[in-house]
């Protein structure tokens, strides 16, 4: 059993280990939903280049590093359970269509806001211990955020949703 945090510090270092070891496993589950989408735009969308996964790594690499702190591979239960749901998402790879690419923006949405809100936490974490650097790089992991998640409502307002409706899905 883990013990709790005792202060503020260690809530921020808990947190940004774990978002460490989360990005790096939504890494390979946005490429399957990627790779699995029907619609072009969509694919793009969920591609980690297209959400900054890699950036937002490399951000957090940095600020483990100035917190002198180790990686592991243990993720929050709520990101494992969006992992678990991205792996139902994805499952039957062959079979595309634009009722499949709703599940896929769903689950995608899904995982960008949680991600977005983490990154907000902690943003206001590393503002209020006054760590410079990391806050204005946990700011922009969130800013990355909030456009991927912009992308996505476009997306769907203009392509997947009237998509399904035309193909008499509604």
């Amino acid at each position: 059993m883990k013990t709790p945090p005792l202060n503020l510090s260690e809530v921020f270092n808990l947190s940004l280990v774990e978002m460490f070891a989360a990005e790096k496993k939504y890494i390979k589950a946005f490429e399957a939903m990627g790779q699995t989408a029907f619609t072009p735009e969509l694919a793009t969308a969920l591609s980690p280049d297209t959400n900054n996964t890699e950036s937002h790594i490399s951000r957090l690499q940095l600020i483990m590093e100035s917190q002198q702190l180790k990686t592991f591979r243990i993720t929050s239960t709520l990101d494992d359970e969006l992992l678990k749901k991205t792996k139902e998402v994805v499952g039957f790879a062959k079979q595309k269509s634009i009722l499949k690419d709703l599940q896929l923006l769903h689950t995608g949405k899904t995982i960008l806001e949680m991600k977005a809100g983490s990154y907000e936490v902690l943003y206001l974490l590393a503002t209020e211990l006054k760590l410079g650097q990391p806050a204005s790089l946990l700011e922009q992991s969130y800013k990355d955020l909030q456009n991927s998640i912009a992308y996505l409502k476009q997306i769907s307002q203009n392509i997947i949703y009237p998509a399904a409706k035309a193909s008499g899905s509604a």
